[in-house]
């Protein structure tokens, strides 16, 4: 690549529009005092054509390419590659307060000796940001890293690079020149050189498990592999026979199971009392039929020769012998009604046995029948069974709890507490209710016997006079009788009583027999 021109316009410290023509220079230096903008040029070229410059230390840095005092900025680069001259030209725009590149664009020039201005033709090749960066490269064949370490040295670098220590001086020799990719790929072919020896170790290793793999085994291994082949291709084809007999067995075996059944249906079968009589009848019946109809025919054809021989001639003896026939043949004639009538019976039997027949049939099909219901119920009852065993399985691991016959003994034992616990009840309620029958008994003879209740007074105490004690005699003024039932038989005690008790006394008997 070599540079023909470059035109910068508010890029980094070129306020102001400059222009650099290279196109007459064949090798040029640049030269000035510190800050007058050398560093500047070559990075507004590396900027042309990478969109970046190294010095910044970062590749995506854009800010510092723009003036601080504009807010728009454009740098654009004539070079030559194998003789065809290129035009790259990028624009940078301040918004806000943030720098950014706003447009870039790469065209090839129509003409080998111009120099991109307004008016020349141009071919476009990219005319976007990352269009231009890989049509760049691809024209130069350098990546933006490559161009910045073997076209375009660093500043400051080249100054370490003379005042650093030999180490130090061989590692920024090697990060100048990309040499590191060397130290890479020496790394990267130790590692595979290790991998492929570790590889190697394991095949021989296997290798040596396949000692015995030799020429003999291997054509005694080929040979079995093709006696294997021929015997699938011979079992492959018999495969398809043994499925087609297989299912022929089965049908026959499904017809012999078939036709068992029908036999054992069959054999069950009576024929009824009388088919061989009726047999019989029927075929003498129609032979007698036959017979009649043998000589009814003859009759008719000798009838017919009598006529014939009336006709032809009057000899009487032909005549005599013409009557005769003509005689048995009224008599035969005679016999046929009877006939009918035996044929009739005889056909009228012939229906009942073809009746029997008919039923015996049916009763079949009803055998038929009902042996298809009890192949049916017998499936299902099989399948009953499976299920039941199934259902036993599952029961038969079910174990008893411990403590089972403790409980069933305690349950017994309620059981029988509770029964004799009954037993005491009814026997208590009998001998309750014969109490209260006595008891009515009781209070029924003393209403009868006219008793007198009397009130007596409660005393001071036990010790004293008998005064404390009223007489029978004194109390009779202040004696109640129940108002209820005139007697005191129903009262247990004085709040059972329909009569008020009188406060701090008692109702007693005016004998020595208290009530209530």
């Amino acid at each position: 690549m070599r540079p023909i021109a470059l035109d910068l316009h508010g890029f980094a410290s070129f306020r102001e529009e400059a222009h650099v023509d290279f196109g007459d220079a064949e090798f040029f230096a640049l030269v000035g005092p510190t800050g007058s903008g050398k560093s500047t040029v070559i990075d507004a070229m590396t900027f042309a054509l990478y969109g970046s410059v190294p010095r910044w230390d970062n590749k995506k840095m854009v800010s510092l390419a723009l003036a601080p005092s504009v807010a728009r900025g454009t740098v654009k680069l004539v070079f030559e590659v194998d003789g065809q001259r290129y035009v790259v030209a990028r624009e940078l725009r301040r918004v806000g307060g943030k720098v950014g590149q706003r447009a870039a664009s790469l065209e090839r020039l129509a003409d080998r000796r111009g120099l991109a201005a307004p008016g020349d033709e141009t071919f476009p090749l990219a005319k976007d940001l990352d269009g231009v960066n890989e049509a760049v490269e691809k024209l130069l064949g350098l990546k933006y890293e490559d161009f910045t370490q073997c076209v375009v040295l660093p500043q400051g670098q080249f100054a370490d690079f003379l005042h650093a220590k030999p180490a130090e001086r061989q590692d920024i020799l090697l990060r100048l020149l990309g040499a590191e990719h060397y130290r890479l790929m020496m790394t990267q072919a130790n590692q595979r050189a290790s991998v492929a020896a570790q590889r190697a170790s394991t095949y021989a290793e296997e290798l040596l498990g396949y000692a015995d793999a030799t020429p003999e085994a291997e054509q005694a291994a080929r040979a079995a592999e093709s006696t294997l082949v021929s015997m699938g291709e011979r079992v492959t084809a018999a495969l398809p026979l043994i499925s087609a007999r297989r299912e022929e067995l089965k049908a026959a075996a499904e017809r012999l199971r078939r036709l068992r059944g029908e036999e054992a249906a069959l054999a069950a079968l009576r024929v009824p009392d009388g088919t061989g009589q009726l047999d019989a009848d029927l075929a003498a019946v129609q032979a007698r039929v036959a017979t009649l109809t043998a000589a009814e025919r003859a009759a008719e054809d000798a009838d017919s020769a009598a006529r014939d021989a009336l006709a032809s001639g009057p000899q009487r003896a032909p005549l005599e012998l013409a009557r005769a026939h003509r005689a048995e043949h009224a008599r035969h004639h005679a016999a046929i009604p009877a006939l009918a009538g035996d044929v009739t019976r005889l056909g009228a039997r012939s229906s009942k046995a073809s009746a029997a027949v008919d039923a015996a049939a049916s009763a079949v099909e009803e055998a038929r029948v009902n042996r298809d219901a009890a192949s049916r119920a017998a499936e299902v009852a099989a399948e009953r069974v499976a299920a039941l065993t199934a259902e036993h399985a599952n029961l038969a691991g079910v174990t008893v709890p411990a403590g089972i016959t403790e409980l069933d003994q305690r349950h017994a034992s309620a059981a029988t507490a509770v029964t004799t616990a009954a037993a005491a009840l009814e026997e208590a309620e009998r001998a309750d209710a014969a109490a209260r029958d006595t008891r009515a008994a009781a209070a029924h003879a003393r209403a009868a016997s006219g008793v007198v209740l009397s009130r007596v007074k409660p005393s001071a105490g036990r010790a004293g006079a008998g005064s404390s004690r009223a007489s029978p005699r004194n109390s009779r003024s202040n004696s109640r009788r129940c108002a209820s039932c005139s007697n005191c038989a129903r009262c247990k005690d004085s709040s059972n009583c329909p009569t008020a008790t009188p406060p701090g006394g008692r109702w007693r008997r005016s004998k020595a027999i208290t009530f209530c």
